[in-house]
């Protein structure tokens, strides 16, 4: 529960499709009921699991809310300027024009945002971004 929530999970969904290797011990717990997490919605083939208590994608000094997630990106509304956590694992190749974003020390992204409002965080890898991060400068240091 502490490892979903920690990366802002709602909902999980079990499916009767065979599972791989690396869901098998996950499927088992969600079928055996000792999961921790609550049925909400389901079917013959699909079950949905509610995450109680759940934490936000983004946390911080003020509310803030994710509008959107896509390929390559994610747009969240900020009350006010600070340093906020986004439970997505950091990477050298995010970025952001409202502000610095550097690795967190449980490796997920922290943003430093210099103003409120709509904040647009992008994945963006280009040969540039590539070799800076190979040769460790990849991300700039957030005070």
């Amino acid at each position: 529960l502490r490892w979903l929530r920690g990366l802002g999970v709602k909902y999980v969904v079990l499916t009767d499709a065979p599972t791989d290797y690396s869901s098998k011990h996950e499927a088992e717990l969600l079928a055996s009921g000792r999961s921790g997490l609550h049925p909400v919605s389901g079917s013959d083939r699909v079950t949905v699991f509610a995450v109680p208590d759940p934490k936000p994608i983004v946390t911080g000094p003020a509310p803030a809310e994710v509008v959107d997630i896509g390929q390559g990106h994610i747009l969240v509304r900020l009350e006010r300027p600070g340093r906020y956590r986004v439970a997505v694992r950091h990477s050298p190749y995010w970025r952001s024009d409202a502000g610095c974003v550097a690795k967190g020390s449980d490796d997920m992204l922290r943003l430093n945002a210099r103003r409120a409002g709509l904040v647009r965080l992008e994945f963006r890898v280009g040969a540039k971004r590539a070799l800076a991060a190979v040769v460790g400068n990849g991300a700039p240091n957030c005070p």
